[in-house]
C-alpha cells in the first residue's frame, strides 16, 4: 500500500488480517470501548450513520486545511509520514518491526 493511500484514511488492522478504514474504523473502536458504545448505538441509526460518514469524509479530505487553521504542524509531503508496523512476539505481545 502506498504512503499516499495510507494517509487517506485512518485504519484498524486486526490480527486475523481484517482491515477497517475510514468511518468503519471509528465504528469498530466505538463498539468496543465502554464509554463510546452509546455513540456507536446512535451512529448505527440510518440518518446518523449517513451523517457521520459524510462528516468523516469531509474532515478527512480537509484535514490539512483544518490543521493550518488550528496552527497545527503537518507533514509537508507524504514521504515524511511513517506507518508503524508491528509483529507478534513469541510471548504473544506486539513489537514494532524495523523499517523496511
Amino acid at each position: 500500500m502506498s504512503d499516499e493511500l495510507l494517509l487517506k484514511d485512518i485504519r484498524v488492522l486486526l490480527k486475523d488480517g481484517t482491515l477497517y478504514s475510514g468511518a468503519e474504523a471509528y465504528f469498530y473502536c466505538m463498539k468496543r470501548i465502554w464509554w463510546a458504545w452509546p455513540l456507536y448505538v446512535v451512529f448505527e441509526l440510518p440518518v446518523f450513520n449517513a451523517m457521520f460518514r459524510l462528516c468523516y469524509r469531509a474532515f478527512a479530505q480537509n484535514r490539512y486545511k483544518i490543521s493550518r487553521v488550528c496552527r497545527l504542524k503537518t507533514a509537508t509531503n507524504v514521504s515524511c509520514a511513517r506507518s508503524i508496523r508491528v509483529r507478534p512476539t513469541n510471548d504473544g505481545r506486539m513489537a514494532e518491526s524495523p523499517p523496511i
